[in-house]
């Protein structure tokens, strides 16, 4: 016997009914597939940020850098705003602010790195490697690797001026340095010393002295 086949009326109340069911199942299907791409976005972004966080320092550098000596150049970097030189250190308005370094070579490679195209003051970055004592002319900062610091003073003619020194050697600020940087397990910190600052004729901005682990303040 054939199976009876029964049509129901299409009333206009089953009608809305089924146009309402249909919504909510396409509401259903379209907030599950957002909630998968949100997930998968986040995915991503988890993903991206642990490669960047555990990517070797020396492969996204370009170069053989440890994270400290990239912690030290990347203070020096930050600091140059902090630093106010007067016009008299530089011989004409479009002078660069020159930034020289003597024995740390890799803080010199990813200072160079770090200040291309950048301008402070409104003056361009200019970023030396330095091997001879006449090369200090025309320098405004000038960084010592700790190794180098005890021959700084035959890097220093009698004429220099507008010289602010920057080193990572103990009791730097002490010995001449304006600015130190003292080592904490893996962070790095700085130190600051007024007297060196005005002797070198610049002047060190309250934002950068309050950072400061330790001050050196000018005698009275």
């Amino acid at each position: 016997m054939a199976a009876e086949h029964v049509s129901l009326p299409v009333t206009s109340e089953r009608l809305n009914s089924w146009k309402s069911r249909h919504a909510v199942d396409s509401a259903h299907a379209s907030h599950s597939r957002e909630g998968q791409d949100l997930q998968f976005r986040r995915a991503l972004i988890v993903s991206a940020v642990i490669t960047l966080v555990s990517w070797p320092t020396s492969v996204v550098a370009g170069t053989l850098i440890t994270p400290y000596e990239d912690s030290e150049a990347s203070f020096l970097h930050k600091l140059l705003p902090y630093i106010e030189w007067l016009p008299a250190a530089f011989s004409h308005a479009g002078d660069p602010i020159v930034l020289g370094v003597v024995g740390a070579e890799r803080v010199f490679n990813a200072l160079a790195r770090m200040n291309q195209g950048r301008q402070v003051h409104g003056r361009s970055i200019e970023v030396r490697q330095l091997n001879a004592q006449d090369q200090v002319h025309g320098v405004h900062l000038l960084f010592f690797g700790a190794m180098a610091w005890s021959e700084r003073m035959h890097w220093m003619p009698a004429n220099v001026s507008s010289l602010v020194l920057v080193t990572n050697a103990p009791g730097g600020i002490d010995q001449g340095a304006t600015i130190g940087f003292v080592s904490e397990g893996p962070r790095v910190r700085i130190e600051a010393s007024l007297p060196a600052a005005k002797k070198a004729g610049v002047k060190l901005s309250s934002r950068l002295l309050v950072v400061a682990q330790r001050v050196v303040e000018a005698q009275k």
